[in-house]
C-alpha cells in the first residue's frame, strides 16, 4: 500500500496565507498540514508516499517522499492531478489524501483494511464541525447517502435538506489497480474540457452511473479540513485546547 497526497492547488480561499507557499505548508498547531498527513500515513503503516505538486512546487521537494507534478494546476481540477500518479495507481493499492485535511491514522487503516476496490470515508459528525465553520452548515455541505450495505448512493449535490446528508466525504480514498483502470475508462469518455473541470465527487458520481460500487466507511470525528483562513483559526484553537484529542491523532 502506498500513499498519494494531492497538493497541486493554491488554496485560493486561504487568501494571503498562501501567497508565497503551497496550502499544505500552512502550519496548524505547530506542524504543517503536510507533516500532519505524512505522520498519519506513516503511523498507519504507509511508508512510501508521493506528493502531487503544482503551485510553488519548489517548496515541496524532500527526500521524505516522491513527487509527481501537474504543470497545469491552475487550469485543472483534482482528477488531472491524480492522473499524474498513474504509474503508482496502475501498479499498487493506494490511499489518496487531499492536502488540506488532518486525520487520525486509524481512519487510514480502516481504508486499506477494507476489501472493496474503491473505498472512501465519511464523517457522521460532520454537522458539528460545519457549524464551527459556517453560520449555515448547509451553505457548504453536499448530499451524501449510502445504502444498507454501506455502499455509496449519492454524493456531491447542493441541498437545503439536511435529511439528504448522512455524512460528509472527507477527502480520503483507497483505490486498487483494477479500480484505477475503471476510473481511466471513465476518463477516456470525457472531452479535454470535461476532464479539466471534473472534481473528485463528480468522478464518484460518474462511477455510480456506471454501476461501479464505492464502499463508504463511516467515522466519527478525529479529522478536520482547512479550507479557509477562518478554518485555520477555528481548528488550531480547538487542537490547542484539547491536548488529549491532539495526542490521540498520534496514536
Amino acid at each position: 500500500m502506498k500513499g498519494v497526497i494531492l497538493a497541486a492547488g493554491r488554496g485560493s480561499r486561504m487568501g494571503v496565507v498562501t501567497n508565497g507557499l503551497p496550502k499544505c505548508q500552512i502550519v496548524v498547531a505547530g506542524k504543517t498540514l503536510l507533516d500532519w498527513q505524512l505522520g498519519s500515513l506513516k503511523s498507519a503503516g504507509i511508508s512510501q508516499v508521493a506528493v502531487v505538486t503544482g503551485y510553488k512546487s519548489d517548496y515541496l521537494q524532500s527526500p521524505l517522499y516522491e513527487t509527481f507534478h501537474n504543470p497545469r494546476w491552475d487550469e485543472t481540477n483534482m482528477l488531472v492531478s491524480l492522473m499524474t500518479a498513474d504509474s503508482w495507481l496502475s501498479q499498487f493499492p493506494c490511499v489518496i489524501s487531499y492536502a488540506d485535511i488532518l486525520y487520525h491514522p486509524g481512519i487510514v487503516r480502516s481504508l486499506y483494511n477494507d476489501s472493496e476496490q474503491i473505498t472512501i470515508t465519511y464523517d457522521l459528525m460532520w454537522e458539528s464541525l460545519w457549524r464551527l465553520r459556517f453560520s449555515n452548515p448547509l451553505s457548504d455541505a453536499e448530499t451524501f447517502k449510502v445504502d444498507d450495505r454501506n455502499y455509496l448512493v449519492t454524493i456531491g449535490q447542493q441541498t437545503q435538506c439536511i435529511s439528504e446528508i448522512q455524512g460528509q466525504y472527507m477527502g480520503l480514498i483507497k483505490t486498487t489497480p483494477d479500480s484505477w483502470q475503471v476510473i481511466k475508462e471513465l476518463i477516456l469518455e470525457l472531452t479535454p474540457k470535461q476532464l479539466d473541470r471534473l472534481d473528485m465527487t463528480g468522478m464518484f458520481a460518474g462511477l455510480l452511473e456506471r454501476c461501479c460500487p464505492i464502499k463508504a466507511i463511516a467515522i466519527s470525528g478525529r479529522w478536520c479540513e482547512i479550507d479557509s483562513s477562518n478554518d485555520l483559526f477555528v481548528y488550531e484553537d480547538m487542537i490547542n485546547s484539547h491536548k488529549a484529542w491532539t495526542h490521540d491523532w498520534r496514536e
